[in-house]
């Protein structure tokens, strides 16, 4: 019983996703706020119950909506329960300060169904359980976050800040779809827990180049991704945004690149990149 609940849990994103993209002429604010709310609520406590309950029946990891194809679509474990939770708190935190920062704007609206939308592919992308997954919810993150960035389109810093970040996030997606690559080619299997499985059987001094170039084609995506120098100039220019964006981009979507060396912490270990 608890398991399915947790699995539900898990599809809140997907939920909001949907419910969003079939409201999408909705321009109530108030409307689009107040389902904002109730869903990172539910997605706080389904995170919340979802970690407690892994460390409680020392359970690895529960899969969701396991495919033939990709393998799992969805994955619950201890890191991606932990970075559920920490990306809901942030994103309601934000929705409330959005509430009053753009009150009375017009297309008010618009911007917190853009700001919902990311927060849900940011929390899809943490929940993937195969690359294919992973891999559509990156680029939708950054896809998402540009539409964010633009939100006052009249302003030349906020085009500005769009093209640069445009021109970083395609070398972080070449550099991660180079990887995914690299490890299918190894693993035969885009699921992460077949290719967790085989990394573990790999000897730390017989390691096939695949791996070597994936771990690091891997970090390049994540330093690209989390705005290291020297990828940061488009950064000063989100300040032409909304505040909300920056306070979401700076608490929460940066921790990609952190997450995503995280999530590959058995090939890292593994490589020359992990010493």
């Amino acid at each position: 019983m608890i398991p399915n609940l947790l699995i539900v849990s898990a599809l809140m994103p997907v939920i909001m996703l949907v419910i969003l993209l079939i409201t999408i002429f909705i321009t109530s604010a108030k409307w689009s706020i107040d389902f904002g709310k109730f869903g990172l609520n539910l997605n706080i406590f389904g995170a919340l119950g979802t970690l407690l309950y892994l460390l409680s029946a020392n359970i690895n990891h529960l899969i969701v909506l396991n495919t033939e194809a990709l393998g799992a679509l969805l994955r619950l474990d201890t890191l991606s329960a932990t970075m559920y939770l920490m990306v809901s708190v942030i994103g309601f935190v934000v929705l409330r300060f959005s509430q009053t920062y753009l009150q009375g704007e017009y297309n008010q609206s618009v911007f917190i169904k853009r700001l919902l939308l990311t927060i849900a592919f940011v929390q899809l992308m943490i929940l993937s359980g195969n690359l294919i997954t992973l891999f559509a919810m990156w680029i939708a993150t950054s896809i998402s976050l540009q539409n964010l960035i633009l939100y006052y389109k009249e302003r030349i810093e906020a085009k500005r800040a769009v093209i640069k970040k445009f021109i970083v996030a395609r070398i972080s997606d070449s550099a991660l779809l180079i990887a995914i690559v690299l490890l299918y080619v190894e693993f035969g299997s885009f699921d992460l827990e077949i290719i967790f499985q085989g990394l573990k059987l790999v000897a730390s001094d017989q390691i096939p180049i695949n791996l070597e170039l994936a771990g690091i084609f891997i970090v390049l995506a994540a330093v690209v991704k989390s705005v290291q120098i020297p990828f940061h100039g488009w950064l000063l220019d989100v300040m032409e945004s909304p505040t909300p964006v920056s306070a979401l981009l700076h608490a929460g979507l940066l921790n990609a690149g952190p997450f995503l060396i995280i999530r590959f912490a058995y090939l890292m270990e593994l490589t020359s990149m992990g010493s």
